[in-house]
Parts: structure tokens; sequence; C-alpha cells
């Protein structure tokens, strides 16, 4: 049941949600809508009409949804279904309500009988799609998306989703092969050309990939992401004041909103960063994290609270009570800790053993956690009260997400790399959950980390790293970071497996060696060769990761010093020590 909502729903205000905004609309069930152009490949499917047995109750939803109401616009649905329970459109219409309201779990089943009504529809199949794909279910994603496509082969839009699903899947040269299409299909489609050099750089192409960052701006010169992705990618200096000049003309015309507006200035830093123009650099990180901070601002207090109710709830005791609640399995690598703390180079040398396959973020855990205060605590709450929870209400969390962790992958791996890095706030959980599980800590300077994450434009995709956006605000919070650190230390000595960046810098075959070692697993050559795997890498940072291990990030901040007293202060360093941290 979606909850109620009187006012007219806020319009979208970056680029990206406008998209979804409009691919909704053309994936909800058209009322009146005008013929779409013949041929046309984009996001839109197939224009479907309300069946016009209850043509008045749908105009009349269709009313109600357009002005905010989704609670009213529900019921209008679901006086259909009391009439007609087979009416799928009514169905399909509910799910995508709550779809749109974020409610993927509640809308499955929605989805799931409309498509058993009407399979032949390439538009149901689309939502059940893009429903499977917020829930983590990604190979089941993958079959949506090919049915749809089987039912409307020519749409472009519909390849894209197929493409992004199958890079999540680890089938990135299929996914290429995919997007490829995307692009014949619609020549014009910006999209289409910005996901295949997304691609096609995780796939090591990075000439391919230029040409299609470069064709994306051809199309859309106000494209940010594209600016961000290409300054990564290109060497030559003259190119680079050119970049930096058209986005100052694109930044002169006016950006959409303070979310483009940042990705211009993190574009334009990127460059300067790139031809070692540090100030410059800084000035512009510092104007995207101003625009940004202006929008997301981190509560300090929620995450002193936070750290201080896991810290709470996981004592020592906690671990024997609720020892019957965990799984036998090893099948998790969960890899966890600070961003751009090294581990995506962790997990591309663990991935690149023939025996392990990585899932990348994989949300569900955290979701999971999310969920205990819901349905299973009763009036316990979680973190605080993990010990008062029963062993048989938590096994069950640990055997759903093994299912979903095995279908996230295709089968036969050995081991599966979960690098949701968040994951570190649930190593308690973790260990209850999956006393065999191994946990990877990444480690590096908080110095180099901190600062790392204030160049990296997270809050675009993860609203959670608001953080990011003041360098005090890192500050802290990599203080409380080391705070539940130590906490975990102590209460499960040696069960997180530390890896320090700069010493698996300084020795790459000697860490990489007890890293495999670890995870049980025998040595594998390829883990010296990360940077030569065919597998997907769909990270920040994704221009390193297909390259040899390198030094030039380690003591990055030097070059940056004089504008890092507040980071300093807030990590308790004193601001005029310039030894190594």
């Amino acid at each position: 049941m979606l909850p109620q909502q009187d006012t007219k729903a806020p319009a979208p205000t970056n680029r990206k949600a406008r998209r979804a905004q409009r691919r909704l609309k053309k994936t909800s069930p058209a009322q009146n809508s005008p013929a779409k152009k013949p041929g046309s490949g984009r996001c839109a499917t197939v224009a479907l009409q309300a069946p016009t047995e209850h043509q008045h109750i749908f105009q009349e939803a269709y009313r109600l949804r357009n002005a905010g109401k989704l609670r009213e616009a529900e019921q209008c649905y679901r006086q259909v279904l009391k009439k007609d329970p087979q009416c799928s459109y009514a169905l399909l219409s509910i799910g995508l309500l709550l779809l749109s309201a974020e409610q993927p779990a509640d809308a499955y089943d929605y989805f799931k009988q409309a498509v058993a009504l009407d399979p032949d529809k390439a538009h149901y199949w689309v939502a059940f799609g893009r429903c499977l794909k917020d829930l983590g279910q990604v190979q089941a994603a993958v079959v949506a998306f090919r049915r749809a496509l089987a039912q409307a082969p020519e749409k472009a839009g519909l390849h894209l989703e197929l493409g992004e699903m199958l890079v999540h899947n680890g089938d990135g040269k299929e996914a290429l092969e995919v997007l490829d299409k995307a692009v014949a299909l619609d020549p014009e489609y910006s999209d289409a050309h910005y996901y295949r050099g997304i691609q096609q750089n995780a796939l090591g192409k990075l000439d391919a990939a230029r040409s299609s960052f470069r064709r994306v701006l051809e199309i859309d010169p106000s494209f940010p992401p594209a600016y961000m992705h290409l300054v990564d990618l290109v060497d030559d200096k003259d190119e680079l004041d050119a970049i930096i000049s058209q986005i100052k003309r694109v930044i002169e015309t006016g950006a959409e909103n303070p979310r483009s507006l940042a990705a211009l200035h993190f574009a334009i830093a990127g460059a300067h960063k790139r031809q070692k123009h540090y100030d410059d650099a800084f000035s512009h990180f510092t104007i995207a994290n101003r625009t940004l901070n202006g929008v997301y601002k981190l509560c300090r207090d929620s995450a002193r609270v936070m750290v201080d109710e896991i810290i709470e709830g996981f004592q020592p005791g906690v671990f024997e009570k609720l020892k019957d609640a965990g799984t036998d399995s090893d099948l998790p690598i969960f890899v966890v800790g600070m961003p751009r703390s090294g581990s995506t180079l962790v997990e591309q040398i663990l991935s690149s053993h023939r025996d392990i396959a990585g899932a990348g973020e994989f949300p569900k855990l955290w979701r999971t956690a999310g969920l205990l205060n819901e349905d299973v605590g009763g009036s316990a709450r979680y973190p605080q009260h993990v010990g008062n929870f029963a062993p048989g209400d938590l096994k069950p969390l640990g055997e759903d997400y093994l299912d979903a962790l095995r279908h996230s992958r295709p089968e036969g791996a050995r081991r599966i790399t979960d690098k949701f890095l968040d994951n570190f706030f649930n190593v308690g959980l973790i260990a209850v959950l999956f006393p065999k599980a191994s946990i990877i800590h990444c480690r590096r300077d908080p110095m180099d980390t901190c600062l790392s994450c204030y160049f990296q434009n997270f809050t675009q995709v993860n609203r959670q790293l608001v953080y990011t956006t003041d360098l005090e605000d890192l500050g802290f919070f990599y203080r409380q970071y080391e705070r539940l650190a130590d906490h975990w230390n102590t209460i499960l000595p040696g069960r997180m497996f530390e890896v320090n960046y700069e010493e698996l810098i300084a020795k790459q075959e000697k860490i990489s060696r007890k890293l495999i070692e670890h995870v049980g697993l025998p040595w594998d050559d390829a883990c010296l060769e990360f940077h030569k795997s065919d597998k997907s890498a769909i990270t920040a940072s994704i221009s390193q990761v297909r390259k040899p291990i390198y030094k030039s990030s380690v003591a990055a901040w030097r070059n940056y010093e004089k504008h890092l007293a507040p980071l300093k202060q807030a990590l308790g360093i004193d601001a005029s020590d310039s030894s190594a941290v």
C-alpha cells in the first residue's frame, strides 16, 4: 500500500532523474497518448491503451497519478481488480505505482501476475525487469529484458537496459554487443553511446571508449557525466584544454540544476588534475562540492548515534547467543571499508582468480539489515537490541542473501565477492549470519582516503555518501569509521583480514598471495595480471583497474597540502605537521 500523498510530486532535479521520469511515463500504461514516431528506438516500448471496459476508472487514476495523488490512483486500480481480478493492466499499474514509490518488493507480485496473464506484451516485461533490477535479481532481470526484446527487437532503449543488466551479470562482452545494437538502431541516442563508452572502458577498450564519449558530446554538449569520463581517458594537453573551454561554455549558458553544475566542475577539476595544475583542480573540486553541499549535508549527530548503536548492540556475548543463526556457506567474500581505500583493486585481484566471481556492489545485505527493524525484531530495535533476536528469525535472512548472491552471478563460482563497502557497518551481522565467510577490510592513509573521496562525484549515484562533499565532514566521518574498526577488531579479533593499500602497492605479489590464501583457494597467476581480465569493472576507479599497479596515488594528498588544514584538523592531525600520516 502506498503512503498518503496529497501534494503534487516534485519535478526531478537532475538530467538523469528527468530521463527516468520520461522513461516511466513512456513505460506507464498510456492514457490517450499520441502515437509514437514510427521506428523510434528510445526507451519507449509499446504505447498500451487502457481496457475500454473500465476506461472511466483508468482515466480518473491517470488524472490522480499526474496530480501526485498516488494512493488515490492506487485505489482506482484496486476498484477495477475487485470487479476483474484478471485485469493485467490494473495489476501492472499498481506495480508501477509501487515501483515509483521505491517499493519494488511490494511491486513484484503485481508484475509477476501481469506478465503471467499477458506474456506477449513487451511493456509488461520491461516493468518487471526494472523491478527485478531494483531487487538485485540480476539474472531474472536479464530474462525479463530478453522477453521484452523478443516482442520489440527494434527498440534501442530495450537493448540499453538489457546491456546494463548483462554488465551486472558479468557478461561484459555480450553487454557490449547489445549496446552496439542499441547504437546501430538509433545513432543519435546519446544514452546508448554513453553506456557503450562505460562498458568499453570497463573492458579496457580505451580508444573505443574515448570515441563513444566524444560522440555523446557531439549529440549533446551538455551531458556532464560524459565529460567526467572523457577527461579520465585523455592525455593530450590541447584536448584537455579544449574540453575545459567547452565545459565552461556549457556552464555559462546555465547548468540545469546544482547536480549538473557540480558534475561539470568535477570534470574541469579532473582535467586540471590530469595536467598537474593542482591549485586549479582543487578550486573546481571545491566549487563542485560546495554546490552539492547545498543539496546534501551530513548529519553528524545521526552518524555518531549510528556507530554508538552498533557498538551497543554487538558485544561479545551476542555471537555465542546467536551462534545457531549462521549458515554453513563460505560463498561470500565481503570487501569492506571506506570508499577510495583500494577496494576495487582488491576486488579485481580476487575476481581475476578462476574460482572467484565479482558481484560488485551488492546491496542485498544492507537492505536486509534495514528491514530487521520492520519485520523481524518486534519491539527489539536493530542494531542495539540484536541480542534479543531469536536465531530462528535471523537464519532465513542469511539463506535469502546467499540465494540472491548465487543468482547474481553465472553458475560455477566457488566464491563470490560483495564489494558493498558500507557492509563495514554490518561486520557484526556478517559474523552472525556467515561465520565461514571471508571479510576483507581495505585500509589506506586517511589523508589520501578522504581527499580521494572529496574528488569523486559520489552523490550522483549514492546519496549515502553525503559526507564526501565537505572536508570537515570527511574527517569527522573517518574518525567514526575508525572508532567502529577498533570495536570490530576488539570483539572479533582476527575476523577481518586487513589489506593496507600502500603495502599492496609496494608488495603486490606478496600481499596478493596472502589474500588468496586467506580466502582458502590455491594461487592463480591471473591475480597478478588483474588489469588484463576480460571481466567488467564498473567503479569510480574504472580507469585505474585497467592499468598495472602504479604508485602515483600514494601520498597524493601532498600535492594539495596547503588547502587541507580543515581536513587535518577534523582528523586530529596537527595542521602544521607535513610528515607522513
